[in-house]
């Protein structure tokens, strides 16, 4: 996908800006306050079953504990503890439905990783309905063992999507910036990229003066954000890309 033309971006960028500077001039602030009165639903109870492995040298990171922690992070389901799985599956010809429904699993999550080659693997995942013993979905991809995170974010995913109906967004990156205090008064900040767990963090810029709203360009390898270029200058857009590093003034 390619990027909007500069004039366009400028456009919509310098409103962006004029708002921001007009809310940093506001002398107070409205109190925002929220009154939680009730929990929410309990999430979908699933399974996931740790994926069965054939062949000579393990990846590193393995899949089920990446799974598990975006599904549970979603909030939307409630992943069952392995201590109560009754079998462990790892092809769809394996599944006793029986032995998930007496755990009260509506879904159920199995797969398996076989070694193809140095530092090759060949991953399958299924996702089945326990109730209606039936499979909704069913992937297979072939990777290096530095990919396994990536995996396990697709296949989180494809659950989401299957369970939910609305599209997952595990397999995508976040940008934040980050602030410390270093000697004196002066401020170190930096521009962050990680995965959406937080995981395989990037410094895309580091800078004494302040950075504010990172957005990503429409095909990923760029950010815009505001920052400033020395003490006296005014606030000014930037576009920088992720991978060269190199930056270009917008505004």
């Amino acid at each position: 996908m390619k990027l909007r033309a500069p004039e366009k971006m400028k456009t919509v960028l310098t409103g962006f800006l004029a708002l921001l500077m007009s809310l940093v001039g506001l002398n107070a602030m409205a109190v925002l306050t929220i009154e939680i009165t009730e929990g929410g639903d309990s999430g979908i109870p699933i399974a996931v079953v740790p994926f069965e492995f054939e062949g000579g040298q393990k990846p590193e990171q393995g899949l089920r504990s990446v799974i598990a922690a975006d599904l549970h992070r979603s909030g939307r389901f409630e992943l069952l503890p392995t201590g109560d799985f009754l079998s462990r599956p790892g092809h769809p010809d394996q599944v006793r439905f029986k032995d998930w429904r007496l755990i009260k699993a509506e879904a159920l999550a199995v797969g398996q990783i076989s070694q193809s080659g140095d530092d090759r693997y060949d991953v399958t995942f299924h996702l089945f309905d326990v109730f209606k013993e039936k499979q909704l979905a069913g992937y297979r991809w072939s990777v290096q063992g530095s990919q396994m995170r990536e995996v396990a974010h697709q296949i989180s995913d494809h659950i989401y999507q299957a369970m939910t109906g609305v599209p997952g967004a595990f397999d995508t990156r976040i940008a934040y910036v980050t602030m410390e205090n270093s000697s004196g008064n002066e401020r170190t900040y930096r521009l962050m990229v990680a995965d959406s767990d937080g995981h395989s963090a990037q410094e895309i810029l580091r800078t004494n003066f302040p950075i504010l709203s990172p957005a990503w360009s429409p095909s990923g390898n760029q950010l815009a954000y505001v920052s400033f270029a020395s003490r006296t200058s005014g606030a000014m857009i930037w576009l920088q890309d992720i991978q060269t590093g190199t930056r270009s003034k917008l505004l």
